[in-house]
């Protein structure tokens, strides 16, 4: 248990409270959590309710982050779990806060934005593969791009097998339309090798690729 002996705006950021107990610095809080939290000078104040005080504080931060975030463009659920740390982290930067007291805060804000309907994982990836399907990429290029998203790759593959889009033809149409860029090249050979050089940069198997190959060049 400690007394509170000062409390004061923080130098760089007004927004911010700095709290001393015992005459040292203990902890801070956004101005939005000091008031909210009616602590003042003199008042005693337990390990217990400094805890408490900053994990709402965390909470109402994060939440504040999250619909910042989703006010520019939508986000999956992996996603903000790691922005909200990396902000987390960088508005709290003075403070040794207890990395599992954040990651529990910010589970708790994601299952908050899923309930207010701001995070919808499921809409979110079928909406991207269709769209990235539609702009000619492959399975491959698709599953690249969500796992650096931060979905796990069960996942990933989940929703590929049950979505409603048809590779295969896909591939013989993005090699079509590239076929007729490779109208000086008599070569046969060699425009096969243009045409799998691009798919697979696509994204799309070496399977599909020999599929498509084989309808345009006659093989």
């Amino acid at each position: 248990m400690g007394i509170i002996t000062d409390i004061q705006f923080q130098k760089n950021n007004k927004n911010k409270v700095s709290i001393f107990t015992d005459n040292k610095y203990s902890f801070s809080l956004s101005y939005d959590g000091y008031c909210e939290s009616y602590i003042k000078i003199n008042d005693k104040i337990s390990e217990e309710e400094i805890i408490n005080l900053k994990r709402k504080d965390i909470q109402r931060i994060a939440y504040l982050f999250l619909i910042q975030m989703f006010s520019y463009k939508n986000y999956l659920s992996y996603e903000v779990r790691t922005k909200l740390k990396e902000k987390l982290k960088k508005y709290y930067a003075e403070e040794l806060f207890d990395e599992e007291l954040i990651n529990r805060e910010i589970e708790e804000t994601i299952q908050k934005g899923i309930k207010n309907h701001l995070i919808d994982d499921e809409s979110y990836l079928n909406e991207y593969i269709k769209n990235k399907f539609n702009l000619g990429w492959g399975i491959s290029k698709i599953k690249q791009k969500l796992w650096i998203k931060g979905v796990p790759s069960e996942v990933i593959n989940e929703y590929l097998v049950n979505i409603d889009v048809d590779f295969e033809n896909k591939c013989l149409e993005i090699c079509e339309k590239k076929l007729k860029s490779l109208d000086k090249i008599t070569d046969k050979y060699k425009k096969k090798q243009k045409l799998i050089q691009y798919s697979l940069s696509k994204g799309f198997s070496y399977n599909e690729t020999l599929f498509a190959i084989e309808k345009l060049l006659n093989y």
